[in-house]
C-alpha cells in the first residue's frame, strides 16, 4: 500500500496509518512497519498514535542506512533507468 501526498508531515502519516488499519482485518493481530529514521515517523503525535493501536509495531533501519531501505533501492533504480527527465504534469 502506498501513497503520494502534498505534505510530509505527521499529520499525513498518521491518516496513511488510519487507511492502513481500515484496510487490514482484523483478524491480523500484529502489523509491523520498517520505516527509515525520518522526524516524521517518531514524532509525539504519532507515538501517541501507536500508543492507541497495539498491533502496529515499528522497526526503524539504522541511521545513514539509506542502502537498507529498499524503497530507495527501487527508486534509485527507476531514476536511472527511466526517469532522467522527470518533468510530470501530475502526481498520477
Amino acid at each position: 500500500m502506498g501513497r503520494c501526498d502534498d505534505r510530509k508531515r505527521q499529520v499525513e502519516f498518521i491518516d496513511f496509518l488510519e487507511a492502513l488499519e481500515a484496510a487490514t482485518p482484523s483478524a491480523i493481530t500484529m502489523i509491523h512497519g520498517v520505516l527509515d529514521n525520518v522526524r516524521t515517523h517518531k514524532g509525539k503525535q504519532v507515538m501517541a498514535w501507536l500508543a492507541m493501536h497495539p498491533r502496529f509495531v515499528f522497526h526503524f533501519t539504522p541511521v545513514h542506512g539509506s542502502w537498507m531501505n529498499q524503497v530507495e533501492q527501487c527508486f534509485g533504480v527507476l531514476q536511472r533507468k527511466r526517469l532522467r527527465l522527470s518533468d510530470f504534469a501530475s502526481k498520477a
